[in-house]
């Protein structure tokens, strides 16, 4: 579900980076030697690719769980107030801590798998307010190291 959501809402942005990829593995081809310094441009290419991939798989995740919100009002009361405290509280960190963004993205990926994976049911909705008391710890964590900056 989650691939199938980021081909159809990133589409283009993902044609985009696969043909950034083989292009710049083309050129690096062309210039390049079997050596350990091409190796190292190959690495350092794919580590890019990848983290743009997981960039907008972050994002889809986001609106896949968004959705699944939309489409299930009983979530609202039950998850959707704790998602909208994780987001502000990662708001008072993202600024000195990069990596509070990320942890916002990833447990919208979660919190969508979990749904799409399981349905709605007590059980998921159980597994989702964990998920989103743990991640809201981890993002309290970030906020106060972020103070201490």
């Amino acid at each position: 579900m989650l691939v199938e959501h980021i081909t159809k809402e990133h589409g283009d942005e993902v044609k985009k980076v696969f043909e950034e990829t083989y292009g710049d593995f083309e050129k690096l081809a062309k210039e390049g030697s079997l050596d350990p310094k091409t190796a190292g441009k190959a690495v350092d290419i794919l580590q890019k690719r990848v983290k743009q991939i997981q960039e907008l798989a972050g994002d889809a995740g986001s609106e896949a769980f968004n959705k699944i919100i939309s489409e299930n009002p009983e979530l609202r009361d039950k998850v959707a107030d704790q998602y909208k405290n994780l987001k502000e509280v990662i708001e008072k960190a993202k600024d000195k801590k990069p990596e509070a963004q990320k942890l916002l993205k990833e447990t919208g990926t979660e919190l969508a798998k979990i749904f799409t994976e399981n349905g709605v049911s007590k059980q998921s909705i159980k597994q989702a307010q964990d998920l989103l008391k743990k991640k809201g710890e981890e993002a309290k964590k970030l906020v106060d190291d972020a103070k201490k900056k």
